[in-house]
């Protein structure tokens, strides 16, 4: 017994060398088809496309390389938690659901995705309970890899690869289908960020335009008007109305409004006392209202003119409040903060038009300093460069009022002290700009602090005065007036004159309402230069993208960051330090502008130092001084301030990206967010270099071991050849005999003879089979052989013929159901003949207690799908994956009675391949067993799959 289960041992080591020799073969070309790919997905994310084509050319990349049918990339939606289906592909060109549909972010297979940012897989959906979109299953989706797409920590969207048939896919297919979901979701993200930047930039030219139309006319409603036609440009609103206060009765009344149609006429009165618009004018504060049915406040006006969504915003002055501004959509809408922010901003410029009408509008011997007010207002709001606007209002407020000094303060909130920012006049040339006095010292740092204008017409008597000249100076009068946005003191005005007295209550207002309008100017200009930080961040983000995605090399790419981050940033130095495993310490392994002899001695252990730290904790670091920090290690003196961020690639820290200055505080939040993105490219770039270099070390062993292989594999000819002549000679003698002893030609023979001889020629019948089979396994990297069309309705009736006699004695009934328009396969006919012989065999074999076994041929697009059923003993679930593998039998003590020689699934499982199809088994224990297979359509025929499956 021992020597026959040794010989049999070695002849399936032999048989399974050809079966690795053919997956060494595959695995040595997947690396470069698998890091191809990466490169083109790498590609088509870092050019400036649409972002539906580069998400429509990546899910066309992914789907060729894994070889699967269909596929989808579903986009989150933050503000509504919900996953917007932007890009399928489904059998025959179709979709699985309506584009744009909307699935919640936290169902389903998508959900879990979302929720944990971890790939899911599953082989089956059809006994997945977890799938919350039925189309896929009514599409005909059995295989399911979901992945997320990933940007600065966050899931941007979920990429799916689905396949018609039940799959397993594998841990280097995974892999894969994950690094290419983070490449998408670095473009998805940048394409965001592009977008933003792109989109502000027109808002802000739009803020700008109407601030000089709300500076250049004395008209309120002139003034009103142009701010609603922005509101409604820039926010996509159906009517903007604006309510004011009527004199001295403390009663809101309705001012304008303006509807997208154009329409000016009044929609309403005087608003209700328990309405949305006296709600925001009593609280002093922005009312929002993103579901107008679910509000209780009286909202029956606007619902009788359709309007769902609501914003009031309180016209505010100081702390007095002139009236309300109210935009309302026509449909759902969901009001962002920087939408908020725009909103603020032309609602404080409709308040300044109603004060300045207020305070100037009835005084007419005083309109000569209206119109000086109005035209340096004009002046300042000319340009989104915040250095020129302030140049040019200090100038200006000089040259109209014949001021001796004008100074605009700005304040530095992390320092807690205001800086000179402009200066015109007498001590423009003795004080420079840069000029920094604390929040709450002199005149100038008590208004900061208090928000309060301060009149001091006499400097001497005034105890809170200190003069801003090292000798002090000859200033008699001072008048400085806070510039206030939002609530929030964002600067200072500051006049002084030589002679005491020299101010008066007019010039209070002036200098108020030209604080204002500075307010406003300011923060636009802010933002203009916000804007114009993201846009470089973008164009930064871009060239990092095209530059890293050259190369394959990591030691490239590696410096490739560190170079371009160093001279977008303008920094000293710029480093990446990635964690060895095998000691647990961060190593520098490209560094730009550092030299050589710090990095020599730059060695961290996790949670040492501050990359250290961030490589421990995983969370960004910024060190303003390394002075201040105690426990900082030093490996460069001259460094001042850093900034470290970590390297992660799915949820896991490989390593730290480092940029550091000579100067302290050199880094601000906007240098935090590219670093950050930069990172998150960064760790992709450097995950897909040491990849391929796996995959390359892979190959060179895989091409070793083939080598070794084919070695032995001539070798295994050999033997196969010398055995199965070896066997089929004796066998042929011996079948002879029998057949001629059989016949009486060489005497008679008694029953009992007989009898034995019979079981003789059984035997022989069934060993040649064996010998056969194994020759023909021996030989299937060589099947099938000549495609030509072929027809399976007609194979089926041919295989249920030959076995019709067998079935009829086991009780068995064989139904066919074949569609009269089933389309050709190319094949080779005598070996898909094959197949049906050897399921239909095992359906008979194991179905002893009688019953049905039905042949079913369908249509599948792309493929013609069979499948033999039965209702015999069936398969338990843990023996499923070994059935088709050679030599292998179901066994168990109620089924002993079921001999074979364990290789008919095997090679019904070459040929299918073969075939370019696939086959599996469903079974269910003591209900019987179906098995499939698909061969391609001949019309349509599918891209042959690219397996990239562990060899073993």
């Amino acid at each position: 017994m021992d020597s026959e289960r040794k010989d049999l041992a070695k002849r399936r080591l032999s048989l399974d060398r050809s079966a690795v020799s053919q997956d060494l073969e595959q695995g040595i070309r997947a690396p470069d088809r698998a890091l191809a790919t990466l490169n083109a997905v790498a590609a088509v994310a870092s050019m400036a496309l649409d972002v539906d084509e580069v998400l429509r050319q990546a899910l066309a990349l992914v789907l060729e390389v894994v070889g699967v049918e269909g596929g989808a990339i579903l986009v989150l939606d933050e503000t509504t938690n919900e996953l917007v289906f932007r890009v399928q592909q489904g059998w025959r060109g179709r979709n699985f659901v309506s584009q744009g549909v909307r699935v919640p972010a936290d169902l389903g297979l998508s959900g879990l995705v979302v929720g944990t940012g971890q790939p899911v897989v599953t082989g089956d959906i059809s006994h997945d309970p977890r799938v919350a979109v039925p189309e896929f299953r009514d599409g005909g989706v059995r295989a399911m890899a979901l992945a997320p797409m990933r940007a600065r920590g966050r899931v941007l969207g979920v990429l799916g690869v689905m396949g018609c048939a039940p799959y397993e896919f594998s841990a280097e297919e995974i892999m894969l289908i994950s690094a290419i979901a983070d490449q998408i979701g670095v473009a998805l993200d940048n394409a965001r960020l592009s977008g933003e930047a792109r989109s502000r930039m027109q808002e802000l030219a739009t803020l700008q335009a109407t601030s000089m139309q709300v500076a250049a006319t004395f008209d309120l409603w002139v003034a009103l008007e142009a701010i609603a036609s922005s509101i409604l440009d820039l926010t996509g609103a159906a009517v903007v109305e604006v309510h004011l206060y009527e004199g001295e009765n403390d009663k809101l009344s309705f001012a304008m409004a303006l509807r997208r149609d154009g329409e000016r006429a009044p929609v309403g009165g005087r608003p209700p006392d328990n309405g949305p618009i006296a709600c925001a004018a009593r609280g002093g504060e922005a009312l929002v209202l993103e579901d107008l049915t679910a509000s209780q406040l009286s909202a029956d006006r606007w619902q009788a003119h359709g309007v769902q969504a609501l914003v009031a915003l309180p016209l505010k002055r100081a702390t007095c409040t002139l009236g309300v501004l109210a935009v309302a959509f026509c449909v759902p809408h969901s009001f962002s903060q920087y939408e908020m922010l725009v909103l603020n901003v032309l609602a404080d410029q409709a308040a300044i038009a109603v004060e300045r009408t207020y305070l100037f509008g009835s005084e007419t011997h005083r309109s000569t300093q209206l119109a000086l007010v109005n035209q340096v207002a004009r002046q300042a709001t000319a340009t989104l460069n915040l250095n020129e606007i302030l140049d040019t209002a200090a100038s200006a407020i000089r040259r109209s009022f014949a001021y001796f000094n004008v100074a605009l303060f700005l304040i530095d909130r992390a320092a807690s002290e205001t800086v000179l920012r402009s200066i015109a006049g007498g001590h423009a040339m003795i004080i420079r700009r840069g000029y920094r006095q604390a929040i709450g010292q002199g005149i100038v740092g008590w208004v900061a602090e208090t928000g309060q204008t301060l009149l001091a017409n006499d400097v001497a008597q005034e105890p809170r005065y200190r003069s801003i000249l090292p000798i002090g100076g000859p200033v008699g009068a001072e008048l400085a007036v806070p510039i206030v946005r939002l609530d929030e003191v964002i600067g200072v005005l500051d006049v002084q004159d030589l002679e005491r007295g020299a101010f008066d209550q007019e010039d209070v207002r002036a200098m108020e309402a030209l604080a204002d309008q500075l307010a406003i100017a300011i923060d636009n200009a802010r933002l203009y230069e916000e804007t114009q930080r993201r846009l470089a961040e973008v164009s930064t983000l871009y060239q990092l993208a095209q530059q890293v995605n050259t190369s394959l090399d990591i030691q490239e790419v590696l410096d490739s960051i560190v170079w371009s981050l160093k001279q977008a940033m303008g920094c000293r130095g710029c480093s990446i330090a990635l964690i060895d495993q095998v000691g647990n310490v961060l190593e520098i392994r490209a560094a730009a502008g550092i030299e050589d002899k710090w990095r020599r001695g730059f060695n961290l252990r996790l949670g040492e130092g501050v990359a250290g730290r961030v490589a421990l904790d995983g969370t960004p670091m910024y060190v303003p001084d390394v002075l201040e920090l105690d426990d900082f290690v030093f490996f460069d003196p001259s460094v001042r301030s850093l900034l470290t961020v970590p390297l992660s690639v799915q949820q896991k820290v490989i390593g730290t990206l480092t940029v550091d200055s000579e100067r302290p505080s050199a880094f601000s939040a906007a240098d935090e967010r590219l670093i950050t993105i930069a990172a998150t490219q960064a760790a992709i770039a450097i995950e897909n270099a040491r990849l391929y270099a796996s995959l390359e070390r892979r190959a060179r062993s895989l091409a070793d071991a083939y080598a070794e292989l084919r070695e032995a594999d001539q070798l295994k000819d050999e033997i196969v050849q010398n055995v199965s002549h070896e066997l089929r000679t004796p066998l042929t003698f011996v079948k002879g005999y029998v057949e001629l002893l059989l016949t009486g030609d060489v005497g008679p023979l008694t029953d009992e003879q007989r009898e034995y001889l019979a079981i003789v020629a059984e035997k022989t019948d069934a060993v040649t089979q064996l010998v056969s089979d194994i020759i023909f396994l021996q030989r299937a990297d060589r099947v099938p052989g000549k495609k030509l069309p072929v027809s399976l309705d007609k194979l089926v009736r041919r295989a249920l013929r030959g076995c019709a006699a067998t079935a009829q004695e086991s009780g068995l009934t064989l139904v066919a159901n074949l569609p009269d328009d089933l389309p050709q396969v190319a094949g080779d006919e005598r070996r898909l003949l094959q197949v049906f012989d050897n399921l239909l065999g095992n359906a008979i074999k194991f179905s002893p207690d009688g019953g049905q076994i039905v042949v079913t041929v369908e249509d599948a697009g792309s493929m013609v799908r069979a499948s033999v059923s039965d209702q015999g003993i069936g398969i338990p679930e843990d023996e499923r994956k070994l059935i088709f593998e050679k030599f292998y039998r179901v066994d168990g003590s109620a089924r002993r009675n079921f001999v074979g020689s364990g290789l008919g699934l095997a090679i019904a499982e070459r040929i299918v391949e073969g075939h370019d199809g696939q086959i599996w088994v469903e079974s269910e224990p003591g209900r019987g067993s179906t098995f499939y297979f698909t061969i391609p359509n001949l019309d349509k025929p599918e891209p042959k799959r690219f397996d990239l499956r562990p060899t073993e």
